[in-house]
């Protein structure tokens, strides 16, 4: 059965499930080019929960095109971090953590 819900700032995020595995489906509004290569920004708590939830992959909706991904690892995580491929987002509440962005080729 799909259910839709938003977390992390990530609306409308489809669950589906195939064959006993989860994958979660998310529309990208702002795909960027950077390096001659088209990126996006996901949120760190975002990837963190679909880890922990077992989600096996991610369906990326960028314009008119799908594409699809696995769920990083901390250990991928932790590569991204040593090299720069990330960012720290102030919070919009007051006295909060910044919020981490991992970026992504896609």
């Amino acid at each position: 059965m799909n259910q839709t819900f938003s977390i992390w700032g990530m609306k409308d995020i489809e669950e589906i499930m195939v064959d006993d595995k989860i994958f979660w489906k998310t529309t990208i509004h702002n795909p960027f080019k950077e390096d001659n290569h088209y990126k996006i920004g996901l949120n760190e708590k975002f990837l963190r929960t679909a880890r922990q939830k077992g989600v096996e992959k991610i369906i990326l909706i960028i314009g008119q095109r799908e594409t699809m991904m696995s769920v990083p690892t901390e250990k991928m995580l932790k590569e991204k971090v040593k090299k720069g491929e990330f960012e720290d987002k102030p919070s919009i509440f007051e006295n909060s953590a910044a919020m981490r962005i991992f970026y992504f080729v896609i």
